[in-house]
Order: C-alpha cells, then structure tokens, then sequence
C-alpha cells in the first residue's frame, strides 16, 4: 500500500474497531482476477448537517482504467441509500487532474478552494440543498 492507503487504514483503526460500522474503506478488487488494486471509503461518520468525507486511492499499476470511477460510484450508490448521509465531500490537489474527472463524472461540484486544495462535493439527492 502507498502512504496515503496506510494513513487512511491508521484513521480506521483510531475509530472503535469493534462497533458494526458500514462507513469503513473498502478494498477496490480487480473482478477478473481477484486482485486488490486500492481502496474507497469514508473518513468517518456525517457530522450534525450530514456530511462525511470519502477518500480513495489505487495502485499506480492499475491506474486509467476506470477503479477509482467504478469504486467512487459505489460509494456514491450507497450512500443515496442511508438517510443520515446528506452530502458526501472529497478533496483534491489542483494539480490532480484524474482524481477531479473521477469526482466529476461522478457528480461532484467544486465547492472551495484553500490554498492547493480543491474541496468537492455532492448532495446524495439533487434535491438536497447544499451550503458550504
């Protein structure tokens, strides 16, 4: 695993890891061969207005072919089917031109920038009202 795949599965551990919790990382698997090729999760449970945090990242090997699109769709997917998720929110570096299309073609706006940090997000309806 790369260093932003450990520091996510550390902010795992840091929560209770004994309590039933859908809102984890999740491995992204290769379906043809079974193969782990990076993961997709949340950073935590929704705050009080809803929002909670994803983060994703796969293999530099496996990149350009479609993961981390498939894998954000999923958690895009699941998350339109818990009501205590209202907005999802993900960043981004500026320079980071495949993870911006990934959000994008996924319905995510960008919401703020600070500094070289672009904050994007997505309301799980599109009749949810969102302000950052």
């Amino acid at each position: 695993p790369d260093h932003g795949t450990r520091f996510f599965a550390l902010r795992m551990l840091e929560r209770n890891p004994d309590v039933d919790d859908e809102l984890v990382m999740y491995h992204v698997v290769e379906r043809v061969t079974g193969a782990r090729v990076g993961h997709v999760g949340f950073h935590g449970r929704p705050d009080e207005r809803g929002r909670v945090r994803i983060g994703y990242a796969i293999a530099l090997g496996a990149r350009g072919r479609g993961y981390a699109t498939e894998a954000v769709g999923w958690i895009v997917g699941w998350s339109d089917r818990h009501c205590d998720v209202i907005v999802l929110e993900a960043d981004t570096d500026e320079g980071n031109l495949a993870s911006q299309r990934v959000l994008e073609l996924n319905g995510f706006q960008r919401a703020k920038v600070t500094g070289s940090t672009w904050l994007y997000h997505r309301p799980v309806t599109s009749t949810l009202e969102y302000r950052a």
